[in-house]
């Protein structure tokens, strides 16, 4: 078979223009395809078929499965005008399916901050960003360590720091251009941390949760990813936020730095990084930077809560040693001797197995050096044995009390010296 090589005559401007538009008619269509759907499955336009359900008739129709069929009603339901008719909103023209599908799964206060001009690499990178935080629970960012440099920092600053410790160079121009040139700029700062305009930095702070920066020209947003609350931003919100951090090397008539990465260095204290050796041809400047400092602390495991005991006093009152061991079998007609009290006498109550009733059945008994984790074990064991017991004698099930924490320690001895008791009896009390 002979093959032709393809031709295509026009510049690369009219190509991506070409492609561009049948990209649109592509996102439009997938708006339309939605819309239609829908009238499959909210009229009775499918009662003259032989289908009973709309899904039944993507499939025998179109081959189309249910999770596709959701996807097209999903983009209807959040592009198109009202949520519920064959018109892709205005501001979504231009994006194209594909980009579309990958926004689905973005807040809309984030999707209201993308324009066309976001590639559909940099909008994956936003969702797997996105996506990342929603996993980490509420738990977890709580037991986080905050840091403590930039305590007293607003949030806006807190972000910009982060940044700024994750690209140096740009905090070090940002610097240079709020404290150490003679006409100040914020316009010139925002247009620093967006050359093109446009960019977006995700930014995550430890014990607080994730954010997306927006800039946009002289305007901006911070997005809290975690609950979606958002804050509009001026130039001049931002130029005050540099000013913040600056102020952690002290007032400003105070500075005898020169340099903006001077200023860099003490502020983060640290010596300003070397300078990369630029490639040859100069990248395209991403619209997309997620700001991870490269000393990162890992966020300290969520400790297990105990089930059954809580934590054990570091000061654990030792047991008297010189508890008498139970009697031997006494003949009849002798008189038993009572056992010296040696225990903290206990208040007795109806019904329940006090610590009198084990001063009169005691053996000499070892002194418990299992660790926690054995003595929940052994805990759960006598309770299991206890509520056997109660159930026997027709009574409720007994428990030692451990909720007092000077008598904590005792009750865990009480405990494992009531297991004892019980096992050498064979599980069930006399």
């Amino acid at each position: 078979m002979e093959e032709h090589a393809i031709q295509y005559r026009q510049s690369y401007e009219s190509y991506r223009a070409e492609l561009n538009h049948e990209l649109n008619r592509a996102a439009e269509g997938f708006v339309r395809i939605g819309y239609l759907l829908k009238v499959a499955r909210d009229t009775d336009i499918l009662a003259q078929s032989k289908y009973s359900t709309y899904t039944e008739f993507a499939q025998g129709e179109f081959g189309l499965d249910k999770s596709q069929v959701s996807r097209f009603i999903q983009i209807n339901d959040r592009f198109s005008e009202g949520g519920n008719s064959d018109r892709l909103l205005e501001k979504y023209r231009g994006f194209g399916s594909a980009k579309l599908t990958l926004m689905l799964a973005l807040p809309e206060e984030i999707n209201e901050a993308l324009t066309p001009e976001y590639t559909k690499a940099e909008i994956q990178t936003i969702k797997e960003e996105v996506e990342a935080e929603q996993k980490i629970t509420p738990i977890e960012v709580m037991v986080e360590d905050r840091p403590k440099d930039t305590e007293e920092l607003s949030l806006l600053a807190k972000v910009l720091y982060q940044i700024g410790e994750t690209e140096p160079e740009l905090m070090s121009d940002m610097i240079e251009e709020e404290y150490l040139t003679p006409n100040p700029s914020d316009h010139r700062v925002m247009e620093l941390l967006a050359p093109a305009g446009q960019k977006m930095y995700m930014v995550r702070i430890p014990g607080i949760g994730k954010f997306a920066l927006n800039i946009n020209g002289d305007t901006g947003s911070l997005l809290n990813i975690r609950d979606n609350s958002k804050e509009t931003l001026t130039a001049e919100d931002v130029g005050n936020a540099i000013g913040d951090i600056c102020s952690m090397d002290g007032p400003y008539a105070d500075w005898d730095a020169k340099t903006g990465k001077e200023v860099w260095s003490r502020i983060y204290k640290m010596p300003f990084p070397k300078e990369k050796v630029a490639p040859a041809q100069p990248k395209k400047e991403a619209k997309v930077t997620v700001a991870k400092p490269e000393k990162q602390e890992t966020a300290k495991p969520v400790p297990e809560v105990p089930k059954t005991v809580p934590e054990v006093p570091k000061t654990v009152p030792k047991v008297p040693k010189t508890v008498p061991k139970v009697p031997e079998k006494e003949e009849k007609g002798t008189a038993k001797e009572e056992p010296q009290e040696t225990a903290q006498e206990q208040p007795e109550q109806d019904g329940e197995y006090t610590m009198e009733d084990q001063e009169a059945d005691r053996y000499e008994y070892m002194e418990p050096d299992e660790t926690i984790e054995a003595l929940e074990e052994l805990l759960e064991d006598y309770e299991k044995a206890m509520e056997k017991a109660g159930k026997e004698e027709g009574k409720e099930p007994i428990y030692v009390s451990v909720d007092m924490d000077e008598g904590y320690a005792r009750g865990i001895y009480n405990a494992v010296k009531e297991l004892q008791y019980m096992k050498k009896l064979g599980g069930s009390r006399r």
